[in-house]
């Protein structure tokens, strides 16, 4: 019996890409496959509406996606947009665009910045079920948040993927 990490030799490609900071930034998604599993309005509580400068009750955009390659999950994302920046969002941009794409292209924002925090952590029993993985499986997390110019925050939301089916690349310069 062997535990541990292990790692497989083919990862998918994530790239974060700034060509010139103030621009938005470019996400490239190869070989994937984005399957909409919730998208509707929710109210923001007290935690969620401090995060996205809001006031509590407040309707947002609430966006989960599966990420598939063939038909294995490879990650989960979920996405809380502010009010004011959602109002031409459908199913059909959701599954064949970025939400970056939609907000630039159809809402005009001009993202400013962004923070992104990525964390291993071990996968509980509702991810590990998901991901069809044991419970304590090394996971990617992925936390980001978009700001525009006058750093008026655009949407918060989290990336949850198994640690040993991606890498990222960041490339940023002025």
């Amino acid at each position: 019996l062997a535990l541990g990490n292990f790692v497989k030799s083919r990862k998918l490609t994530e790239k974060f890409c700034s060509d010139k900071l103030p621009r938005p930034m470019v996400i490239k998604f190869r070989a994937l496959q984005r399957q909409g599993s919730e998208f509707h309005k929710a109210s923001a509580d007290d935690q969620l509406a401090g995060q996205l400068q809001i006031s509590e009750g407040v309707k947002v955009v609430y966006v989960k996606r599966l990420r598939l390659q063939g038909n294995t999950i490879y990650a989960i994302d979920d996405r809380f947009i502010r009010p004011v920046r959602n109002e031409h969002l459908t199913v059909q941009q959701i599954m064949n665009s970025s939400l970056g794409d939609y907000l630039r292209n159809c809402e005009g924002v001009r993202v400013a910045r962004s923070t992104i925090d990525l964390e291993a952590k071990s996968a509980n029993e509702g991810q590990a079920s998901q991901f069809g993985i044991r419970k304590g499986h090394r996971l990617l997390v992925r936390k980001i948040v978009y700001f525009e110019e006058r750093d008026d925050l655009v949407y918060v939301g989290t990336t949850i993927c198994g640690a040993d089916l991606i890498k990222y690349k960041a490339t940023l310069s002025s």
